[in-house]
């Protein structure tokens, strides 16, 4: 019952989570600044000036308080959001979750997630244990995301958010444990309240096998560069590797260097600025625009910047555009980089050399087509049909027949 209130206690380590610069200013361990902020030679490691209680109130090293026995934390590789498995006593076993910190932020800033309190020995889980008097809400400190009771186990096991490439629809899926019962459950959270119970799924017998019916003592959980996960059970003495049964342990290798896509990522052989677990040069590609200009993005941005796109793969790095490359205009007004050949047989017509779509007004001129879908049809009577007199009359259905087919644009008409 934590006797002595020590998670509490804002001048003990004790119930605490601790952040500090290991290496100092220089990010060079082992020498002499690091013990420089504060300046004591007792500890080999500096403060951060960011911490909640660095500037007072507290010990410098606090990050979190409020917690009985952290077992275990993970940073979400992907969002850096932390998940803190903390065992309970004689009730509730809980997870608390503190979203992705803004690094630089300090206390009162937006986006600065340190120094919450989360609750012990106010609180065990969702349950106020009065072991703070009434109670009342200021004093249980931050509730946690997902707790359950001494039915289902009696020590959990934190484990780690799901981000490997074996198993692609258990992507984002936190997985834990309990020691006691070895049963394993995952949830997807949102990073809004309360995990909805229906979404904590009981996964113990998708995990085991024939050869391991039953798991002893899951006491951890580990994960590798491909942010493939493993289960440390100490009962049996074994670790074993989460996959798909019948499927070969692999990983995509969109770009074919012989490497997982998870691992290029991780060491920085490859960007993924959108996040979504694929390697940049697997979704862009080169993009000239009128001028010579590159631009190394996908298909999509390439076209909002009114450039010519060379296909996923290529990159700015192959050589500068060539010096060719200018604007193109359609009778539809719609303006694209090409070549003058490729101008021509989209049915366009080249502005000259060194003209640029952001500098080139397309004027529209394609008579009948009353839809501005770039062709003149059966689409644009339907037009006219539906609004026969607003503004259009018969002389209008004149036109469209006299420019029937034609194509105002590079789309292909149908």
């Amino acid at each position: 019952g934590d006797p002595m209130n020590l998670a509490q206690n804002l001048n003990s380590p004790f119930g605490k989570i601790l952040r500090i610069d290991a290496d100092g200013p220089d990010n060079i361990p082992g020498n002499a600044d690091d013990d420089a902020f504060p300046l004591d030679d007792a500890k080999l490691y500096s403060l951060p000036s960011d911490n909640p209680f660095a500037s007072g109130g507290g010990l410098p090293e606090i990050w979190h308080y409020g917690f009985r026995n952290p077992w275990r934390c993970s940073f979400d590789r992907q969002t850096g959001a932390l998940y803190i498995a903390d065992v309970g006593q004689g009730q509730r076993e809980e997870i608390d979750y503190q979203p992705p910190h803004t690094i630089g932020t300090m206390p009162g800033d937006a986006g600065y997630q340190g120094g919450v309190n989360w609750g012990w020995r106010c609180s065990e889980g969702f349950v106020c244990t009065e072991s703070c008097g009434a109670c009342p809400g200021s004093a249980i400190g931050a509730p946690p995301i997902h707790d359950y009771d001494h039915n289902q186990g009696c020590s959990i096991s934190g484990g780690y958010v799901y981000r490997g490439g074996n198993i692609p629809e258990l992507r984002g899926t936190y997985f834990f444990s309990d020691y006691c019962t070895s049963r394993i459950w995952t949830f997807n959270y949102t990073g809004a309240g309360p995990v909805p119970p229906a979404s904590v799924i009981n996964r113990t017998s998708e995990l085991t096998s024939p050869s391991v019916p039953a798991f002893g003592l899951v006491a951890s959980f580990g994960e590798d560069a491909y942010g493939e996960l493993y289960i440390v059970d100490i009962g049996l003495g074994s670790i074993f590797r989460i996959k798909t049964e019948g499927v070969a342990f692999s990983a995509p290798d969109c770009n074919g260097n012989g490497r997982a896509d998870a691992a290029d990522i991780l060491d920085g052989t490859s960007l993924d600025l959108n996040h979504d677990g694929i390697p940049d040069e697997c979704t862009t590609g080169r993009c000239c625009l009128a001028g010579g200009a590159c631009l190394d993005t996908d298909a999509a941005g390439c076209n909002a910047a009114m450039g010519m796109f060379f296909g996923v793969g290529t990159s700015c790095s192959q050589g500068p555009c060539s010096g060719a490359l200018q604007a193109c205009c359609f009778n539809s007004g719609d303006c694209v980089v090409r070549v003058p050949d490729d101008c021509a047989a989209m049915g366009g017509f080249p502005q000259g050399a060194g003209s640029s779509c952001g500098l080139v007004t397309c004027p529209r001129n394609c008579p009948g087509d009353y839809d501005a879908n770039g062709c003149v049809g059966l689409s644009d009577i339907a037009v006219i049909i539906n609004r026969w007199g607003v503004p259009y009359t018969l002389a209008e259905i004149a036109v469209i027949i006299q420019n029937w087919g034609h194509r105002c644009g590079p789309e292909l008409c149908p």
